[in-house]
Order: structure tokens, then sequence, then C-alpha cells
């Protein structure tokens, strides 16, 4: 089947539409929204209704764009040094969504997967293990650990402002470009990455799906 993709996405959702716990969601959300969205709402489950059953004879033509335009779909994007969790799982379901719609409609799309931050939280991350870190420890469960040093060097940020300070010295040298930092970072952001291709190799999304970078070439 040309569209047998398509066919089982769709008998996922509405599986998950029309199971109870969905349901009593959507009609409390229906009542409390404006006309047009209890309209999209209704018209969207019966599009998916209408696309299992007449499955080849759904005219998809329809809804090809008149004209193709490049579409950047940024999802999932977890933060580097914390463990993948729902919240992530549900971005990447919904986007890939997204952009395997756009893609059907004949756009260019491009799939964005972040993996590149360094915020204050990678600052308290590289400070805490300087501090009190192991990379044995990190080695071995790499962001089980990590998460355990980020709590720790986040509960000495608040009561500690020699300790905060330090974090902001060391994000100020990150960001001017300091070697020895980056290299730190970068080991932090490999082995998160190689955790992370575990939970998107199960979820059947390899790498291939992605367009994955951090804030330099890799």
């Amino acid at each position: 089947m040309k569209y047998r993709y398509v066919y089982r996405q769709c008998s996922l959702l509405l599986h998950a539409l029309e199971s109870r716990t969905w349901q009593r969601s959507l009609a409390s959300l229906a009542q409390a929204s404006p006309s047009p969205i209890r309209l999209n709402l209704a018209q969207s489950h019966q599009i998916l209704r209408d696309i299992w059953k007449l499955k080849e004879d759904f005219p998809f033509a329809s809804v090809k764009a008149k004209t193709p335009r490049k579409i950047v779909v940024d999802f999932s994007s977890p933060n580097i040094a914390k463990p993948f969790h729902a919240g992530h799982l549900r971005s990447t379901i919904l986007g890939n969504f997204v952009a395997n719609i756009c893609s059907a409609m004949g756009h260019r799309v491009h799939r964005l997967n972040y993996l590149g931050d360094w915020g204050t939280q990678c600052g308290i991350v590289l400070v805490g293990m300087e501090t009190f870190g192991s990379e044995a420890e990190m080695e071995k469960n790499p962001l089980k650990y990590l998460l355990e040093i980020y709590v720790k060097g986040t509960q000495l940020a608040e009561s500690d402002p020699e300790f905060m300070q330090r974090v902001q010295d060391t994000m100020n040298q990150l960001e001017n470009g300091d070697h020895n930092l980056f290299q730190r970072w970068e080991k932090i952001r490999r082995l998160t990455m190689a955790e992370y291709l575990k939970v998107y190799k199960v979820s059947k999304f390899s790498k291939k799906n992605f367009l994955i970078f951090g804030c330099v070439k890799i």
C-alpha cells in the first residue's frame, strides 16, 4: 500500500482519541473552547475516520500544497545531561506527525532535533563535576549520574553565592571559546547523545530522522 505508514499512524491516533481518557479530556476541552476550535476538533476526528475507512480511495491529492515550501520542524530536543522523559517522547511523536503531514502535502521538510544547549544548567553540571564529580562514575551510567550532579549542584547554587559565581564565570568562559571547558562539555554531550539514540532506536526514530547538531558543526 502506498500510504500504509499513514494508515498505521491514523490507526494509532484513532485508538488514542477514542480511549475513555482522551474522550473525557477532549470533551472538557471542547466545552471550554471557542466554536472554531470545537469545529476543528470534530473535523480532525472525522478526517482520521475517513482516511481509515477509505484507505486508497481517500483523496490524498486534494491536500497537496499548490506551492511547496521549505518547512523546518523543531521537535524532541531534550536537554543534555538530563534523562529523556515523557514530555520529550510526546514532542517527538507529535513533531514527527507534523513533519509527515507536511511531507505528504508536498513540502520540503527538515526535521530539527537540537542537542547542544549550554545554558546555566550546563554550567552547574560542569562546575559540579569539577567540585565533587567523578569521571569514572559518569562513564558507568552517564545520565543518571549527571542528573545527580545537576540536582546537588542546583541546591548548592541556591545556598552558596560563591558556587553560583563560579557557574556564571564558567559559562562566560565557555561562550568565549575556552578550549578545555569546550572539551568537557563536548564529552558530556557525546555521552548524552549515545543514551538518547538508544531511546530513539527503541521508539523507531533513528539518527537519520533528524538534523542533529550542537552549537558547532559536528
